[in-house]
C-alpha cells in the first residue's frame, strides 16, 4: 500500500529538480558510500534513492539490476513521507509490504532500513537505504552508523547543488538575471545539434555607456530593457509555433540577444520579432524622474531547420557563429542608422561576412600603411565668428588604401584601436599637423598671434583616454613641434569618457597640463545640458546634424540658443560644426557662438594646402569678412 504523498510535495519536487541530480552519470563518491554500507552491514543491497514525481531513481546502487522503479513500488517513498528513519525487520510480516511486488517477487526482499536524505531547504529528497533477502534487526549503534552514512550522502547532494548553482551563475548576467552570451550559446548549440530552426536577434542600445556614466541609471536601464525584451517574445509571434523556445540574453554592456528555436518560419518570424522589439524600445525610459529616449541597432541571423544554407551562407555548426553573424548584421544596421536614423534592422547576408574578413586584412594593411607613411592629416579651419578670422584648424586623419581606395576614419580608427595601433596612428597624424600649424604660426606672424593665437585641434579616441601615459606622450609631441599646450585643443566625445574613471582622470591631467579640452559632437544621442558640469572641458562643439536641424526647426534653434547661453554661464566656449550656408553662420553668430566650422569656409585640406590657404586669407586682411570656399 502506497503511503499518502507529503503535504509539501510540490516544493519538495521543485527542490529535487533544482538540484539537477536526476539522471546524472554514476559518481565514485556515491558508489563508495553504497559499497561501504553493503560491507559494513553485511547486506547484499544498498542504495542512494531519489524519489521523483512518478518514479524512484537510484543515484547509486549495489546489488540491484535496475536503476529505477515506479514510485508506487518504492519503499523509500514511505521514508520520504515520514521524514524519519524507517526500519522494517521483516517486510513479509508487515501488512504494509507483505503483498509488495519486490517482496513476493524478485528480488524477494525481506528487510529494509532507510534514512531520509534532506536538502539544505529541509525537504526529504529520497533515502539512503539497505535491503536484505532475509529478515534481520539493526542494533542502536548500527542505526547511528546508517544515519551517519545518510548525512554524508546528503552533503554530497548539497555539494552537487552548489556546483550546479555556480555553473548556472556562470551562464547568467548578474544585473538582469538573463542568460549571458555563454548561456545563450549553450542552449543554441543543443538546438542546432537537434536540427531545429534557430533565429537570433542582436541589439545594441545607442550610447548606453554615456547614459550609465552621465545619469547613474545604467543598471536601471538594463533591467527595464530586460523586462521589455522578455515581454516582446511572449504570446503570439508571427511565424512562431506555441511550443517554440524563446530566450533573452544580455551579451555584454548594452548589447542583448533574443533566440527562437524550434518550429519557426524564420523569414516571417524575423520581420515580426524585429518589429516587436523595435516597438518595445521606442518608448522613452522614465527612470528616477528622468526621461531617457533610447534607440537600438538591430541585426538578425538564421539557421533553417535541418541545417540548410539560406542565401548561400556557409553551414552553421555552433551557436557562437550564428550570434557573431547577428552581431555583424547589428553593426551594419548601426552604420546605416548613423547616416539615416530611420534605417531598418539588418538580416545577415554574405557580403557582411566578406566585409568582416576584409577588416581583418585591412588591419594588417594598416600596419604597413603606417610604415609607408600613408596615414596623413588634413586640416579644416575653425573661424572666430565674432571677427571672421581663422582661429584654428581641426586635424582629421585620412588613409587612401592602394586597393580599396579612401577608407574613412570612422572605419580605420576603430580598427587601429582594436589592433593596438592607435598610438602609432595618432602619432603619424598629430605629428605632421602640429609641425604644420607651428610653421603657419611662424610664417604668418602677428596676423595669427592674437589672444591665444592659431591653435590646432586633435581628436582623441576612447582607448587613448583610458591610457595613463597619454598626457606625457602628447606633451612631448607638442613640445617637439615648438608649440605650447594652450595652443592645442583635444577633442573627445561624451560616449568615450562616460562611465570611465580612468578617462576622466586622464582628462583632468591634460587640462592641468594646459591643454584645451573640447567636448565634440554635442547635440547627438544622449548628450545633455545637465551633464556638462561632469567633464573638465573648456569648449563645446555642436554636432553638424544638430546645426543643420537648427536651421530648419525653430524648436531646435531654441535649444541651440539655450546651449550657448548655458555654456557662457559655465565659462565654456562654443563651436558650431557643419556650417554650410551664410544663413547658418548668421544664426549662430546671433546666438553668440564663438567659433564656426564647415564647408562654407573650407573643406579639409592637406597641410601644405591649408598653409597656402591661410596665407591667402591673411593677405586679404583688408577685406571685411572671411572669403568662403567656392
Amino acid at each position: 500500500m502506497l503511503a499518502p504523498y507529503p503535504e509539501m510535495e510540490a516544493p519538495r519536487l521543485a527542490d529535487l529538480h533544482a538540484h539537477r541530480l536526476l539522471d546524472t552519470a554514476p559518481e565514485s563518491a556515491y558508489d563508495g558510500l553504497t559499497r561501504l554500507a553493503a560491507d559494513l552491514f553485511g547486506v547484499p543491497i544498498a542504495a542512494v534513492s531519489l524519489v521523483d514525481a512518478d518514479r524512484q531513481w537510484f543515484k547509486s546502487c549495489v546489488g540491484l539490476g535496475f536503476s529505477q522503479t515506479p514510485r508506487e513500488v518504492a519503499i523509500c517513498h514511505h521514508t520520504v513521507v515520514r521524514r524519519s528513519p524507517l526500519v522494517v525487520d521483516d517486510l513479509a510480516a508487515d501488512p504494509r509490504f507483505c503483498d509488495h511486488p519486490l517482496v513476493v517477487g524478485e528480488p524477494h526482499l525481506r528487510f529494509y532500513a532507510g534514512v531520509p536524505l534532506f536538502s539544505a531547504g529541509g525537504h526529504a529528497l529520497g533515502a539512503f537505504c539497505l535491503c536484505d533477502q532475509k529478515p534481520r534487526q539493526l542494533a542502536s549503534a548500527e542505526r547511528d552508523r546508517l544515519v551517519s552514512l545518510a548525512e554524508q550522502a546528503s552533503r554530497l547532494i548539497e555539494l552537487h547543488r552548489d556546483v550546479v548553482r555556480a555553473e548556472e551563475a556562470a551562464l547568467r548576467d548578474p544585473v538582469t538575471g538573463l542568460l549571458n552570451g555563454r548561456g545563450l550559446t549553450r542552449l543554441g548549440d543543443a538546438a542546432l545539434a537537434s536540427g531545429e530552426a534557430v533565429l537570433i536577434l542582436s541589439l545594441r542600445l545607442s550610447r548606453f555607456e554615456a547614459i550609465a556614466g552621465g545619469t547613474g541609471s545604467g543598471d536601471a536601464v538594463l533591467l527595464e530593457t530586460a523586462r521589455r525584451l522578455r515581454a516582446s517574445i511572449e504570446g503570439d509571434l508571427p511565424g512562431v509555433a506555441a511550443g517554440t523556445r524563446r530566450e533573452v540574453a544580455r551579451v555584454e554592456s548594452g548589447t542583448f540577444a533574443l533566440m527562437l528555436s524550434g518550429e519557426v518560419d524564420t523569414g516571417v518570424a524575423a520581420a515580426g520579432l524585429a518589429g516587436r522589439v523595435g516597438h518595445a524600445l521606442d518608448r522613452a525610459y522614465e527612470l528616477d524622474d528622468q526621461r531617457l529616449p533610447l534607440t537600438a541597432s538591430i541585426g538578425l541571423a538564421v539557421r533553417e531547420r535541418g541545417g540548410g544554407r539560406p542565401l548561400g551562407l556557409p553551414r552553421i555548426q555552433a551557436c557562437a557563429d550564428l550570434l557573431a553573424r547577428a552581431i555583424l548584421a547589428m553593426t551594419a544596421a548601426a552604420e546605416a542608422s548613423s547616416e539615416d536614423p530611420a534605417a531598418r534592422p539588418k538580416v545577415f547576408d554574405p557580403p557582411m561576412l566578406q566585409r568582416a574578413r576584409r577588416d581583418v586584412r585591412v588591419e594588417s594593411d594598416l600596419r604597413e600603411a603606417l610604415d609607408r607613411g600613408e596615414i596623413h592629416p588634413v586640416l579644416q579651419p575653425i573661424v572666430d565668428l565674432s571677427t571672421s578670422r581663422v582661429c584654428g584648424f581641426e586635424t582629421l586623419a585620412r588613409w587612401t588604401h592602394p586597393v580599396h581606395g579612401p577608407i574613412p576614419p570612422t572605419h580605420f580608427i576603430p580598427l587601429a584601436e582594436r589592433s593596438g595601433l592607435i598610438d602609432e596612428t595618432f602619432a603619424a597624424v598629430a605629428g605632421a599637423a602640429l609641425e604644420g600649424v607651428s610653421c603657419m604660426r611662424r610664417e604668418c606672424g602677428a596676423a595669427v598671434d592674437g589672444d591665444a593665437g592659431l591653435f590646432v585641434s586633435l581628436n582623441l579616441s576612447k582607448r587613448q583616454l583610458r591610457d595613463a601615459g597619454l598626457p606625457a606622450r602628447v606633451g612631448a609631441a607638442v613640445a617637439e613641434a615648438g608649440l605650447h599646450p594652450h595652443q592645442v585643443h583635444l577633442e573627445l566625445t561624451e560616449s568615450d569618457v562616460a562611465d570611465c574613471r580612468e578617462a576622466r582622470v586622464t582628462m583632468q591631467r591634460l587640462r592641468d597640463a594646459g591643454f584645451q579640452l573640447m567636448l565634440d559632437d554635442f547635440g547627438t544621442g544622449t548628450s545633455t545640458l545637465s551633464g556638462l558640469h561632469a567633464y573638465p572641458v573648456q569648449w563645446l562643439k555642436i554636432d553638424r546634424s544638430f546645426t543643420a536641424e537648427a536651421a530648419r526647426d525653430r524648436r531646435v534653434a531654441v535649444v541651440a540658443d539655450a546651449i550657448a547661453e548655458l555654456a557662457r554661464k559655465l565659462g565654456l566656449r562654443t563651436v558650431a560644426e557643419g556650417l554650410e550656408t551664410p544663413e547658418e553662420v548668421s544664426m549662430f553668430q546671433a546666438m553668440g557662438y564663438d567659433g564656426g566650422q564647415g564647408y562654407l569656409f573650407a573643406k579639409p585640406m592637406r597641410v601644405a594646402e591649408a598653409s597656402a590657404w591661410l596665407k591667402e586669407q591673411v593677405g586679404q586682411a583688408e577685406r571685411p569678412g572671411l572669403r568662403v570656399a567656392a
